[in-house]
This record gives structure tokens, sequence and C-alpha cells, in this order.
């Protein structure tokens, strides 16, 4: 009976069970997330246990029987040289050429010291073994039978009888492209099946498993140096040509991309030898059943190096992080990290990276060749036609969490001004390929070749990385303080922006200051050349009221505004660390300040506001009672911009020109971005001021001047 007739029958016609044989019950392991575009992925293994039929006697050869593990999609172990068919047993259809892989069987959970793999003679498929001698081969080596079957050939099993054997098959690996889509959820289900010496297929129970559930694995982006989030339509850098530097460039040319696992361990080192410290150090894998959680399976080095099974299991490198630079600017190149850096690496540890610089081919494919940064820990990387691309190897991984690994990458025109431009960042998984196959053998069906892990060129879209800009102004937005309507603004002030066809129309948060609104979003490039995005509060075609980010460095700032992906206005803008603005009833940044008096005395604690509105008047000052000394009176002024103060002691407020204690100015802790003021006690002198002005200064910076009334 030959093979190609057993899988025809396995699903259309009915086999011979053999009669008082060995059977076998699937056991259920938990199935592997898989990642999407991986080729190779790596599944759980399938576990039988088996009982019954009749032990060999001693001295006489083993039984032997033929194992499949048949996939719902295809599998891409590693193969090894191909078996001539003149070697191929009867069981094969003549012609056929069945190649090796590195998927193994592993008989009765044998520990890594008394495995013994089996090597076939010159001219034979199978090692046969007799009951009761010591040395028999325990480890058996699959072949490729087709796309997505795997064949454990005249493997020798001495039936149990009343006791227990187990058979564990592992280092299945598959395409999770090809994983049907149907039923939902996606899922690769695999089965075993075993045939006696006499073509008999045994009963096994749950002898179907899911053995691996594709799931998405990480997630790409583009930061600023300090981890700071961008628009996925706006670069993290914008400069101008001239800013650039030939060499040596700093923090205030770079940004930084970010690569987030999808689940906890999509993020795999090679070995559970591999470390920063010995990225190369390889270590046996070999106890069945232990999950290493590395891009490896079960791997002995102390095999035999014949059909490569000192290397069955291992894979050619741990997980691959790919950023692929496209339409970069003439003359212009990059330095790479060569490592992962603190700002967005989750668990950052300055001794012991999570990911290297590596030497690759443009597809991120290659042995593991350290790159050794020269430049302070960065590595000068050549474009080719304007692309540049960047690998780092994961050497150390948390599989328990998610995990996030950021780079940073910093700008160098070493042959004089770069050309403007705006260049493209793509983050992928690698090595990278078109597609499947890459390589194969001639025959048919032709198995894959391939590196491990290996992934499918990333479909996502580049997002803007940088950009390279005739100048950093253009004239037709202005930006000032929300409170005094001052033309300078702060790192997390309240700021309001004007111009024209700023949003389709009105429209406030669903939940508080979100980074856009009905599609509008608000970034700031700092004197660095940082781009940061803005928290907003409120959008309408004329008017936008946004957050600047804190990190926000002082110097001019170019403000842009974008709606559906597009700019509509830009502006520059005075950033100082304090802006100190008041807030005004009436929110003209004139008039009569905003806030409230608190009186404290035998009474107890009252509370009244600094004005009143009459429908009539409009709003009318409320008079502050200071005439009893013992009723202590202490005014609370809402702004904004004050911070970032240095120090209270640089904090002043004069109201009628008379100097007033402050006893706090900062954030007022419930609003974003608005700050307050407390003075006071206020002195009896004031009694009688009438309508008096209030001037807040800060840092030597004067905030527009405001009034209250004295009674």
């Amino acid at each position: 009976m030959r093979w190609n007739f057993l899988l025809v029958a396995a699903c259309s016609l009915p086999l011979l069970h053999a009669q008082s044989a060995m059977t076998c019950v699937g056991t259920t392991v938990p199935a592997r997330n898989m990642r999407p575009e991986g080729l190779t992925e790596l599944q759980s293994d399938l576990v039988l246990q088996c009982t019954g039929g009749s032990p060999t006697a001693a001295g006489a050869a083993l039984p032997v029987f033929q194992i499949l593990a048949v996939s719902n999609t295809t599998l891409t172990n590693r193969v090894v040289p191909v078996v001539p068919p003149t070697t191929i047993d009867l069981t094969t259809p003549p012609g056929t050429a069945l190649q090796l892989t590195d998927a193994l069987l592993v008989l009765d959970e044998t520990p890594p010291a008394s495995q013994v793999a089996c090597v076939p003679a010159t001219g034979a498929v199978s090692c046969p073994a007799v009951a009761g001698a010591a040395g028999q081969p325990n480890v058996f080596q699959g072949a490729q039978l087709q796309p997505n079957v795997i064949v454990f050939r005249n493997v020798p099993i001495d039936p149990p009888g009343s006791g227990t054997r187990t058979i564990r098959i592992s280092n299945i690996r598959a395409d999770s492209t090809q994983v049907p889509l149907t039923p939902l959820p996606a899922q690769v289900q695999m089965t075993t099946q075993i045939f006696d010496g006499s073509g008999n297929l045994l009963d096994i129970s749950n002898a179907t498993q899911i053995t691996g559930v594709p799931q998405p694995d990480f997630t790409f982006a583009v930061r600023t140096v300090t981890d700071g989030a961008v628009s996925p339509l706006s670069p993290a850098l914008i400069v101008t040509p001239s800013m650039v530097p030939q060499t040596n460039p700093g923090d205030n040319m770079a940004f930084n991309v970010k690569f987030t696992e999808g689940f906890a361990d999509a993020f795999k080192r090679r070995d559970v030898g591999t470390s920063g410290a010995n990225p190369l150090f390889l270590a046996n894998q070999a106890v069945p059943g232990a999950n290493f959680d590395t891009e490896s399976g079960f791997f002995n080095s102390s095999f035999p190096d014949d059909n490569n099974l000192s290397s069955a299991g291992l894979s050619d490198s741990g997980t691959r992080l790919m950023l692929v630079l496209t339409n970069l600017p003439n003359n212009m190149r990059v330095w790479a990290s060569g490592r992962d850096v603190a700002a967005g690496t989750t668990n950052f540890d300055p001794d012991s990276p999570h990911a290297l610089l590596i030497y690759t081919d443009l597809n991120g494919a290659g042995p593991f060749s350290k790159n050794s940064p020269p430049y302070e820990g960065f590595a000068d990387i050549y474009p080719t036609n304007g692309v540049t691309t960047i690998v780092w190897e994961v050497v150390a991984a948390d599989p328990t969490q998610i995990e996030s690994l950021s780079f940073t990458i910093k700008l160098v025109a070493p042959n004089g001004v770069p050309d403007t431009g705006t260049a493209l960042a793509n983050g992928t998984l690698g090595p990278i390929y078109p597609g499947v196959p890459i390589i194969t053998t001639t025959p048919d069906p032709p198995p894959v070749v391939q590196e491990l892990p290996s992934f499918e060129a990333s479909a996502a879209l580049p997002v803007p990385a940088f950009r390279l800009v005739p100048s950093l102004s253009v004239a037709d937005l202005t930006t000032v303080s929300a409170a005094s309507y001052g033309p300078v603004i702060a790192p997390g002030s309240l700021v309001a922006t004007f111009g024209s066809n700023l949003a389709p129309a009105f429209q406030l948060p669903t939940d508080g200051p979100a980074l856009t609104i009905g599609g509008t979003t608000v970034s700031v490039v700092d004197n660095t050349g940082t781009q940061l995005p803005a928290s907003l509060l409120v959008v309408s075609p004329g008017q936008v009221n946004f957050i600047p980010d804190p990190a926000t460095k002082p110097g001019e700032a170019l403000v842009n505004v974008m709606n559906a992906g597009q700019t509509v206005a830009s502006g520059t803008v005075l950033v100082n660390a304090v802006a100190p603005g008041l807030f005004s009833v009436d929110g003209s940044g004139t008039g009569i300040a905003a806030g409230s008096v608190e009186y404290s005395g035998a009474n107890g604690n009252q509370t009244a506001a600094l004005a009143s509105y009459d429908p009539l008047l409009g709003w009318q000052p409320v008079p502050i009672n200071v005439s009893n000394a013992q009723d202590l009176a202490l005014l609370t002024l809402y702004g904004t911009g004050i911070r970032g103060r240095s120090d209270l002691s640089k904090v002043s407020v004069t109201i009628g020109g008379k100097p007033v204690a402050v006893t706090f100015a900062g954030a007022q802790g419930d609003v974003a971005g608005l700050d307050q003021v407390i003075v006071g006690p206020l002195p009896t002198a004031l009694q009688g001021g009438g309508i008096v002005p209030v001037v807040l200064t800060v840092d030597g910076s004067v905030a527009n001047k405001l009034t209250v009334k004295i009674q």
C-alpha cells in the first residue's frame, strides 16, 4: 500500500483497523500564538499516549509504524538533502524523492542524556531495533511527504500492552499566510495518523489538535526622540537642510522607531543560551515538552551531524526587527543606535540590551554579525538608491509580558547640505521575502527552503519619518496664549490658534483632551526640529484650542494644523519655559480677573466669586472685603503658562500697586493646562481701593493686567 493511496483513503474510503492493536489518545497541548506574516511559525507539539498491543519478545525485531502529521496549511520545515528514490522503501510510490526535515519524533519523553537519534545505514531509510537491547534509537526524523504532510517512516515501537508509551512530534513549522480563514477564528489544525506494518490504521482518539492560532503580532510607530507620539500622517522630525550636521548629530536631529509586541512572546531570542552579552552562545533545548519561548524548537547539538540532526530545530536567528527607510533625500544618511534605547523600551536595562544592531543583506537575512557602532553607540548606515535597511536582532525577551523596543535614528549629511523631501519608514519583522516559495527544489511538490524565522514583506503602508523643508515658517496661522492672547506660549499651557478652514465644524472631544477631533490634529515642531503632537480641547473652522506637549523645547516653533491628513495651516510662535497669562471672566484677556476669594474667620470659611453676570450690564465686579483683619482673605487667580516657574520666590503679585504674598503658583490639578495662583492674606491697607489692577510676574515675565474690586 502506498502513501498517496492512504491519504486519499483517509478522506474517502473506510480503512482497515488493526484488531487488539495499540491504541492512542491525543493529548491537548496549548496552541502557540502565530505571527500572521510568518512563513515558518513553530507549532505546538503533537503528543499521543498509547496503550495496548502485544509487547515484543526479548531479542525479536520491533514492529515498525508509519506516523503521519497532517496539517490544514502548508508546512515549512527546513529540508536536508534529497533521499534518492532508489533508497525509498516500497511504501513510497516509485520515483518519489522524499526530503528529510528537522521535524523530530521523540519516544517516551526521553531526557536529553538518553536520547539516541536514528541515523539510517547507507542505503536504508530506517533504524531496525530489537526488544530488550540497550541504546535503541528513540528520536526519529520526519520527511516531507506532501506540502502539508510530514511522515516518520518505519518507526520501531514496542507495543506497551498494559503500560503506556508516549509519542511526541516536535519542530513542526507552518506558513501563517496560508492558514484557512474559515472557520473563524483562523487556526492551524493537525491530525496524527499511525499505520502498522500491514497498513492498518490505528485507533487514535482526539487525533486532531489545534497547534497554532494567528494573532496580531506587532505594531510599529515613528516617535519623537523622547518617545512622544506623533500623528501617523506626520513625521517625527521636521528640519531645514541647513540644520542637518555633517558629523556628530545630537538628539535635536533624531527620532525614534518603536516596535511593540501584539502578544507576549511575539519577539523571541534565538535560543535559551542567547543573551546580549553572548548573542552567539547556544544551549540545548532537548527537554521534551518544555516551552523555551525562543525561535528555535527542540534542539540537541549532541546528535550526530548526519542529515543535519545536530542542528535540527535550531533557528537561523532570533526575531529580527527591520526598519526600511525609503525616499531618502539626496546626500542624506542616518545613524542607527546599536541597541534598544531607554525612551520607549519596556524594562530597559543599560547593561543588558534586548536587541542588537547587525549586518544583513537588504532582506534582513544572513548569519548574526554584530554591527559595533563607532559613534557613541551609533552606526552610520549607507543607503542604496535612496533606501536604507536597518536590522536589530532580539537577544533577550520576557515571554510573560507585552514589550516594546525602541531605537534612535539620527540625521547626518556628510557631504554637505541635503535636498528637501520626506523620508518614509516601514517597520517589519525579518528576514522578509516578497512571497513563497523563495527557494525551491526540483521534486514535485516543491518544498520551501527558508531562513528561520522568515516573514513575508510587510503589507503595511510606510509612514513619514522625517521631513526636510525649505523653511520652518508659513505665516497663515496665529497662535497665542488662550488666557492673555499674548504671542508667547509655554509647554503644557492652554493655547489658542486662529486661521481659516482649520476644521469642518465646531466640535469638542468626547472625553477630555484628545490628539484628534473629527480628523483635525495639531503638531508643534520645536526649536530642535522635534515634532510633538498637541492635545486638542476644541476645534472649529476659525479657531483651535490645544495644549502643547510638556516636552516642547523653548525657542521659535512651528505650529501645524492638519485635517484629514493634510496640512491646512502653519505658523510660528515663540515658546518660553513660562508664559504667564491670567484668565478674565469674559475670556477677552482684559477686564475683571477670573477667580475667587476665600474668607476664613470666626464665621468659618466662605468663598465668593470675583464677578457676577448682569443680563443688562454684563460682567460686574464683586467687591473684596478686607476691612476685618481677623477675617483672612485669600485670593485665587486662574491662568496658564505658570507651572514651569523656576521657584515660588520668583513669582510676585501686586494689587493696586501693593505687593501681596504668593502662597502657591502651579497646576490647578483638575483641568488640563489650567494653572492657579493663590495670594494673601490680603492686607487691610487695600481697603477702599475700588477697582485696582492685578499684576502677576513669573520669572521676570509679566502677565496680562486684570482688575479686581476692593471694598
